[in-house]
């Protein structure tokens, strides 16, 4: 049953007809409901493993996404996780169902304004018996010590795409300083002898700015 908060102009919650109506984010919202008995067709189950294939790669990164997504998920009143979802599901996926897959290169991880890192290079750093690291390495510009873009920070990622059993993902969010032109990802022993997908992103001090994502390519550890 529905019901009028305020009167027959008021807030509507609850059920009427075929619709439920409830608040998100501050904002009035209705879904049909009810039961279809049709069997789905190609396109919708296509888009189901669409939409499936998007959310099971953003589960375990949810905290980058967090701050990655903020600032553009705030710009269109929704949350972080449904930007990245509408973004990457509809740029960042290729195949046909039912083998729609990651396209790792179009991925974005982070969605802003803000300008990102020149001439970014990784590499793999240590051995096996003390483990591995990627070693990030930027161009530093003279903008680039002027304040306060010299304390804009780099967010670093590593996404392990072949990794099931432990966490497929590592990763900082407050990295080294723009002014530095370095930084260090220590990474788990567990994907020694795995691929890595790798992204980097730079975000302001003050969390008020952040540059699109950055893919620099596999790297085998």
């Amino acid at each position: 049953m529905g019901i009028l908060k305020q009167g027959v102009f008021g807030e509507v919650s609850g059920r009427i007809g075929n619709k439920v109506y409830y608040m998100l984010r501050g904002e009035l919202v209705g879904r049909m409901i009810g039961r279809n008995v049709k069997p789905p067709s190609i396109k919708q189950l296509a888009n189901r493993q669409r939409m499936k294939v998007v959310i099971e790669f953003l589960k375990p990164i949810q905290q980058f996404i967090q701050m990655g997504f903020g600032l553009e998920a705030a710009k269109r009143n929704v949350y972080p996780h449904n930007a990245a979802v509408g973004y990457n599901k509809k740029y960042a996926l290729q195949g046909e169902f039912p083998e729609i897959e990651i396209d790792y290169e179009k991925v974005l991880l982070s969605k802003g304004t803000l300008i990102g890192l020149t001439d970014v290079s990784v590499r793999i750093v240590g051995n096996e018996e003390d483990g591995v690291s990627l070693w990030f390495d930027w161009v530093v510009s003279p903008e680039d010590r002027d304040w306060p873009r010299c304390n804009d920070q780099v967010m670093l990622m590593a996404y392990f795409p072949e990794e099931v059993d432990d966490y497929p993902a590592c990763y900082n969010i407050a990295g080294a300083k723009r002014q530095a032109g370095q930084d260090v990802l220590v990474l788990p022993l567990y994907i020694e002898g795995k691929p890595m997908e790798v992204y980097i992103a730079v975000i302001t001090e003050m969390r008020s700015d952040v540059s699109d994502s950055q893919y620099l390519g596999r790297v085998m550890t």
